[in-house]
């Protein structure tokens, strides 16, 4: 049942409605982007539908933004409206960065997907925990982690990121999950998605580059492609960062004090803009004017599910589209925030965030916002300028 207060924060979103952002607030050189209706309907309509007091999309097309556009409100409480510089959790897009990362690592050979993780001799060695590893654990590889085939650390069911206590550090965390979670099959044999996996692979970043987590992604994937909006987030309210927004959840799910997302960098702890995630999606796709972040045969790895791992690759989700073709995407959710990223092999990236998530059904949300992305690619009465807001 929809609670009252969100559908005050809906009529506020829609009287600002026609009052949506477009520029930077302190404009530059920036070409003059004209508004498409058929976008903003479709925005509008997401809006309505879920009671999202604020969201931003970003468009990409052979490599140029093209559309870039913020609707609503950023901070129900001061009616603060959202602009195209609005930072946003972006959760589980965290994975596809990681993913990226992890695959740079192997072309430079400093990693190999048949990597052991855990052990005497492996990435990690015997760095976390008090317990002697199982044999699970311990045949635990690097491409096990990237496919969520690492045999348990499962997602809302015993995921240590969010099933441990909250005040423990990353690494003590780390250390929890692998003494008191038990690996549910054999590594390899089964899916099941998992926040901790990804948490682990942060850690095997740093070993094999010798950077912090953040540095490598920083010095490796960021600023090579001018994505300068984009930070690990904090937990607390108070530690948010200049022009992110303020997140709305459910009062039972806090957005600053539920979960602790400043031990989930790897996972889900990015904090960015639709444009910078355009940025990354185009760069590692190869589009013109952006530093390629893989190589092609690499990337087409990335992109590629295991015959058991469903349709998920290394950070990233393939979906067959039946007018489309293949088509990458990574959703991401944390109380109080949603986003939804693809890309489209040739042309196309697009990227929405939203500061309030969908709780009562989940899937059904993702469904209706993809539907709407998909119908913005594939209507043909959209033109977009000859501009690149980049």
């Amino acid at each position: 049942m929809k609670n009252i207060k969100y559908l005050i924060y809906l009529f506020l979103g829609l009287v600002i409605f026609s009052c949506t952002e477009t520029e930077d607030e302190n404009p530059t050189n920036r070409p003059e982007q004209e508004d498409i209706l058929a976008i903003d309907n479709r925005v509008q309509d997401i809006m309505q539908e879920f009671l999202f007091p604020g969201l931003s999309i970003a468009i990409a097309e052979n490599g140029r933004l093209v559309y870039t556009k913020a609707y609503g409100l950023s901070d129900v409480n001061t009616g603060s409206q959202v602009n195209i510089n609005s930072e946003f959790r972006y959760s589980s897009f965290a994975k596809t960065i990681t993913g990226i990362a992890i695959m740079q690592l192997v072309e430079k050979g400093k990693l190999a997907l048949d990597d052991r993780v855990f052990g005497e001799g492996a990435i990690l060695g015997t760095e976390f925990g008090n317990n002697a590893y199982s044999n699970r654990i311990r045949n635990i590889t690097v491409n096990h982690l990237l496919h969520h085939l690492s045999g348990g650390w499962r997602n809302f069911v015993d995921d240590p990121v969010f099933d441990s206590p909250f005040n423990l550090s990353q690494n003590e965390m780390i250390s929890w999950g692998l003494d008191n979670v038990a690996q549910a099959t054999n590594p390899g044999t089964t899916y099941h998605y998992s926040n901790f996996g990804y948490v682990l692979l942060g850690r095997v970043i740093e070993k094999a580059s010798g950077m912090s987590y953040d540095a490598y992604v920083k010095s490796e994937i960021l600023d090579p492609v001018g994505a300068k909006n984009t930070y690990l987030a904090n937990t607390s309210a108070n530690d948010k960062g200049p022009n992110e927004v303020s997140y709305l959840a459910d009062d039972s799910l806090s957005p600053y004090t539920t979960y602790n997302i400043g031990r989930a960098d790897a996972t889900a702890g990015w904090v960015s803009t639709p444009s910078d995630v355009v940025r990354i999606l185009s760069a590692v796709d190869q589009q013109p004017n952006h530093p390629a972040l893989l190589s092609t045969q690499s990337n087409q790895l990335r992109r590629t599910p295991l015959n058991n791992s469903g349709n998920y690759g290394k950070g990233v989700y393939r979906l067959a589209h039946p007018d489309l073709g293949n088509v990458y995407w990574h959703d991401g959710s944390w109380p109080g925030t949603q986003t939804l990223s693809i890309s489209i092999p040739g042309n196309i990236a697009i990227s929405v965030a939203m500061n309030s998530s969908y709780l009562d059904n989940y899937q059904q949300s993702l469904n209706f916002i993809a539907g709407k992305l998909f119908e913005i690619v594939q209507d043909e009465s959209i033109t977009f300028q000859d501009i690149d807001q980049f």
